[in-house]
């Protein structure tokens, strides 16, 4: 759902997404293994961002295999 979710942003113009989530979710972890990075933290969340020309890269290489 989220590289749906990206695709869609990339489809409109963006050209990078970012959002908070709290270190305790396990989403966090998810966020980083498909390519967001923390830019910055504080005591309890995370501050996340992904550029988008990186998602097309991704879904390129992707095609390549498949």
């Amino acid at each position: 759902m989220m590289k749906k979710m990206l695709a869609l942003l990339k489809s409109h113009g963006y050209s990078q997404v970012s959002l908070s989530v709290q270190k305790a979710n396990y989403a966090a972890k998810m966020y980083l293994k498909i390519g967001f990075k923390i830019i910055r933290e504080n005591a309890e969340e995370y501050i996340m961002v992904y550029c988008l020309l990186q998602f097309v890269k991704y879904i390129l290489n992707i095609s390549k295999v498949s």
